[in-house]
């Protein structure tokens, strides 16, 4: 459990990966100035500030740990346009 409690690992000037965890505290998304957020993990993981829309904005995306049938390549330009619109 200690894992998901990790800081992000930045990217890009303005792109961050990081957990569950990272993604629902409020202290860390305002200190590190994240308002965009891309979830690859819901349902199990949810948007957590998502009645927020003056402060965040999310991109949601249902993928499931082991389901290898899933289709991916249907994500990634929404994906890829999500993050290209505030990493500008």
């Amino acid at each position: 459990m200690e894992a998901l409690k990790r800081p992000p690992t930045q990217v890009l000037k303005n792109l961050w990966i990081g957990t569950e965890w990272n993604s629902c505290s409020r202290d860390l998304l305002v200190e590190l100035n994240i308002r965009y957020i891309l979830n690859a993990g819901y349902p199990q993981c949810k948007n957590h500030f998502q009645d927020e829309h003056e402060n965040y904005k999310y991109l949601t995306v249902e993928l499931y740990d082991g389901n290898l049938e899933q289709d991916l390549l249907q994500y990634l330009e929404p994906s890829f346009t999500f993050i290209g619109n505030f990493n500008k």
